[in-house]
């Protein structure tokens, strides 16, 4: 198993986002994370990822106890997180954000990482922008260009990490046809190294992708399976697919 919590828990204020939550994952899957706006799918990826600590309950990332662990030690253990609202560095080249990411990788790398002991930080940087699907200038400011390919730039950014655990959030939002289609395909190419959750509101693509669905409501899970199963249950459909 790659990713557990156990009673996981998260407030702000008088709202309960996550509520006594028990969840896993196991590694090479695709799992996604759908729910109404609100139903805390953000903020279970923000625990796992160490961007929020939890009010009670524990997380074990690849055998290891990790809740009380900062963002960046998880990333050095493999998680990697996109965010809802871009995260780029407008004022740098595409280029330089995704080397950023791959400089980080370097200087966070284990022992046994022998893929970046051997590649230059050029060659990694080539590397995922290919396989993000970004074929624009690299030169390019990243402010400069276009929503969906910041929100493909982020992907790359992702990738140069090396995750074990990609985590994505809402990365179709602001993505054409074409671009959605382009990462559909690299989500398929990139599940045969690394294990990925997908917080999304495109039930088509969550369908098309997910060897499992999580179904979120008011901070609880309520239902998970396959996706021919979730687009089946009655009581999804009724808090969630239904107004889709």
């Amino acid at each position: 198993m790659l990713v557990e919590t156990r009673n996981l828990s998260r407030s702000f204020g008088g709202l309960q986002a996550v509520r006594s939550l028990d969840f896993s994952m196991d590694a090479g899957e695709v799992r996604s994370i759908i729910g109404p706006n609100g139903a805390g799918k953000t903020t279970l990826a923000s625990l796992i990822s160490g961007r929020l600590s939890p009010d009670k309950g524990s997380i074990r990332f690849s055998g290891k106890e990790v809740t009380s662990l900062p963002a960046w030690q998880r990333v050095r253990l493999g998680i990697a997180y996109t965010f809802q609202i871009t995260s780029i560095y407008p004022a740098l080249s595409v280029f330089e954000n995704v080397a950023i990411a791959a400089q980080l990788r370097m200087q966070l790398r284990q022992p046994s990482d022998a893929a970046s002991l051997t590649r230059s930080v050029d060659e990694i940087v080539v590397e995922c922008l290919g396989r993000a699907g970004l074929s624009i200038d690299p030169r390019q400011k990243a402010g400069e260009t276009a929503y969906g390919h910041q929100r493909l730039l982020e992907i790359a950014m992702g990738l140069a990490l090396r995750p074990l655990l990609l985590i994505l959030d809402e990365p179709t939002q602001g993505l054409s046809d074409g671009e959605t289609e382009v990462f559909k395909s690299l989500i398929r190419e990139i599940r045969q190294s690394t294990t990925i959750l997908l917080i999304e509101h495109n039930v088509p693509v969550v369908t098309s992708l997910s060897d499992r669905i999580t179904v979120m409501n008011q901070g609880a899970i309520l239902a998970e399976g396959a996706p021919d199963e979730i687009q089946r249950n009655e009581a999804v459909q009724t808090a969630y697919l239904g107004r889709v």
